[in-house]
């Protein structure tokens, strides 16, 4: 076992090592956030919203990272029966929330006022659910989350998405409280290093889920968001000046008691509504006595932990004792590779950083027009570009296919052309463009974009 000094330097490293493969610089994490919750706003609409979750969004990049979203239908208005009904819901559909026999976090919802319909995947809910009152009055001795972050995620309430409780008897008719924007407002206050802990914790899992698939037959039994959910706790119940680079490993160290102590107790009690126990389902009988051996053994290789698994390799841990990695590690990054870094990081997420939902131009265009910072201005320029592309690709192109006489047909392909050329000045998307003139004879002019 390392002694304290010794952890304390292969912390940093570990720190130095995630920055470089996973989390990036505290800078590259907020650039991550930062697109996906302009592409939220972006894809928003009056009639559906969408809500991005998931890995990507929470500003991690795990190989083999979710990227889950959420439509939202806002012409449904969720509420509790004692509630008023608002005046500007009068065209909405009501929906009222009634007590389902199962876990807590899981309700039934009762149709009060029909209105407009759509067919969508989750209910928004204004109001913050009664069985995560708790939740707001809390005793925090530590100060996070801080009171302005819990009044803002109390306002902005939750979700009703249709999963009903698989402990229970009747899951058709259940919809489950989804907490997923809290989720990530909270994971968005965590500090540098707490997100590392929470990237750490990933990467483990997905070394260890071999094993677990061989000892109980079921990798699933432990999931990222049981690992999210101690996280949660752990922060909540601990000083933040604990929360240092020379303490990465103990960090993790901390979060990963915890777990081995709920497994133990067989109770993972969910952050927002503590009576839910998230390991009612699985964490049981046998199971039970497996994971915790495993998680025990683990426990017992302590730094060694990160040498196990096929997920990686070479492992973390191998990583760390290799001194030309040590070397590269802690070698200090000249500006000019810290800028390069960046701008291939941009460079990708605008790759990925396009309209999901119908009539998002007028948006991407609003947003130009009230734009603060020149890394807006680069995501929402990019956005507007490809909603033009996706007209023309999805619109104009298509109708010259159809159109019965040339002056139609021409008409049709010099939109489609004006409609592409602006997100030709960007990255590939040129490309895009000298596809569409091989596609409509002009060959020279292909031969001279591809140059």
């Amino acid at each position: 076992m390392l002694d304290s000094t010794d952890s304390e330097q292969m912390s940093v490293l570990l720190s130095k090592y995630l920055d470089h493969d996973y989390t990036g610089t505290q800078e590259d994490a907020y650039i991550r956030k930062k697109a996906h919750t302009l592409l939220e706003h972006l894809n928003n609409h009056p009639m559906i919203s969408i809500c991005f979750a998931g890995s990507m969004a929470e500003g991690i990049q795990v190989p083999g990272s979710d990227s889950d979203e959420m439509l939202i239908d806002e012409h449904v208005t969720v509420m509790y029966p004692d509630q008023c009904i608002p005046p500007d819901t009068v065209y909405k559909t009501i929906l009222l929330i009634r007590k389902a026999d199962c876990r807590p976090g899981y309700v039934h919802l009762q149709l009060e006022q029909i209105g407009q319909k759509y067919s969508v995947l989750c209910f928004p809910c204004k109001t913050w659910p009664n069985e995560a009152n708790e939740w707001i009055t809390r005793t925090r001795l530590y100060g996070w989350p801080h009171q302005g972050l819990i009044n803002t995620i109390v306002h902005n309430g939750c979700h009703l998405v249709p999963v009903g409780d698989k402990c229970s008897g009747n899951t058709l008719l259940q919809w489950r409280i989804s907490f997923a924007k809290a989720e990530i407002s909270l994971v968005h206050s965590f500090s540098h290093i707490q997100l590392k802990v929470y990237c750490l914790l990933k990467l483990f899992l997905k070394q260890i889920k071999e094993q677990l698939r061989e000892t109980i037959g079921d990798d699933d039994i432990l999931c990222s968001y049981f690992l999210k959910t101690t996280l949660f706790h752990a922060i909540e119940n601990s000083n933040q000046l604990f929360w240092q680079e020379k303490n990465l490993f103990y960090c993790f160290w901390f979060c990963f008691n915890i777990l081995i102590a709920w497994v133990r107790a067989g109770v993972c009690p969910h952050y927002f509504i503590e009576a839910n126990n998230l390991f009612e389902r699985k964490v049981h009988g046998q199971h039970q006595r497996i994971l915790l051996d495993v998680l025990n053994n683990y426990c017992q290789m302590k730094w060694k932990c990160l040498s196990v698994g096929n997920f990686i390799k070479p492992s973390i841990w191998e990583h760390l004792c290799n001194t030309s990695e040590q070397a590269f590690l802690m070698r200090p990054k000249t500006v000019q590779e810290n800028v390069f870094r960046q701008d291939a990081l941009v460079a990708s997420l605008l790759q990925t950083n396009g309209p999901t939902m119908e009539n998002s131009l007028r948006q991407a265009i609003h947003s130009l027009s009230t734009s603060h910072t020149e890394l807006d201005d680069i995501f929402t320029h990019n956005f507007a570009m490809k909603c033009l592309r996706r007209l023309a690709t999805e619109k104009a192109y298509p109708d010259q296919m159809v159109a019965r006489d040339n002056k139609t047909r021409y008409k049709s392909l010099k939109k489609c052309k004006r409609w592409m050329s602006p997100s030709a000045s960007m990255g590939t998307d040129l490309l895009y463009l000298a596809t569409f003139h091989f596609l409509t004879g002009n060959f020279f002019k292909t031969l001279d974009m591809l140059q």
